[in-house]
């Protein structure tokens, strides 16, 4: 089957990952019955897998037009109002596990000396709001007006932007990319960005769908992976090729964890070493 570009999507021109130009289809998926997908863009997703590092991502990617018809729908967990007694339970191991990696005296979560936590695709803003319960300055990026808006009115700082648009000179202490770095366009320069932010020291914080899981394996088996229908994603990555990319930027690896989040979900924790 030859798909077509269209004015809602552009075939990617190379990996995302190492930039190799030869890649082989490995899966077609029809995903009009999923119960989000608007019916106005293209229906069939076709996923490659590089001939050169292996990287598993989408053939083609939402141009402006086709990302305004993905946004039109949030997701009930998205609204900043959904449920936030369970978001505290949920994010707090999280920010045990980052105290714990950060070399930071405990006078330094006091005023203004406090740690500063940047949360990119900040969602409802479970994550930064119980990262400031912790004693963190915490910052939430997201795309979506409608998130910045309600977080801000609550007395949040978020700001309507991407992660690559942040000064040169800004720095944090922990960043996380909580199930967002499988929706960007460019993961590696994002993970770039994350290496020049940081401080030496700092934690990076990310989770996403590992394909690498018995999970992921089951599902395969049982024809049943909802991943290659998952139309907001462009990638489908591995712990170990995360490990690996890590490394290349000068971060050390610290800890892995199973999300409960989603099905086949991976957490990984890694210190930044230079």
């Amino acid at each position: 089957m030859i798909l077509e570009e269209s004015e809602f999507r552009q075939r990617v021109a190379g990996c995302p990952v190492c930039g190799a130009g030869s890649a082989a289809r490995v899966k077609l998926n029809d995903v009009r019955t999923h119960p989000r997908f608007p019916a106005a863009l293209p229906s069939i997703l076709s996923w490659l897998s590089c001939q050169g590092c292996g990287h598993v991502f989408t053939e083609f990617q939402w141009t402006a037009a086709g990302l305004a018809h993905v946004f039109s729908a949030t997701r009930e967990e998205q609204d900043p109002n959904f449920n936030p007694e369970a978001e505290r339970a949920t994010w707090a191991p999280v920010i045990e596990q980052c105290q714990g990696l950060l070399a930071i005296p405990d006078q330094f979560f006091l005023g203004d000396q406090a740690p500063t936590w940047v949360d990119v695709g900040c969602g409802s803003g479970g994550l930064i709001s119980t990262a400031a319960e912790f004693g963190f300055r915490a910052v939430g990026l997201d795309l979506r007006a409608h998130i910045v808006q309600s977080l801000t009115a609550q007395g949040y700082q978020v700001l309507h932007q991407d992660l690559l648009a942040l000064p040169e000179d800004f720095r944090a202490h922990v960043l996380s990319f909580f199930d967002v770095l499988e929706h960007l366009p460019a993961p590696i320069a994002a993970l770039n960005k994350a290496a020049q932010i940081l401080h030496p020291g700092g934690v990076l914080a990310l989770s996403c769908p590992n394909r690498e899981t018995s999970t992921w394996a089951q599902l395969e088996r049982l024809n049943r992976n909802v991943y290659w229908g998952e139309f907001e994603h462009y990638h489908n990555f591995a712990g170990s090729q995360m490990v690996r990319l890590m490394r290349e930027r000068g971060f050390a690896f610290r800890r892995y964890r199973v999300s409960s989040r989603y099905k086949a979900c991976m957490e990984i924790y890694f210190v930044k070493t230079a």
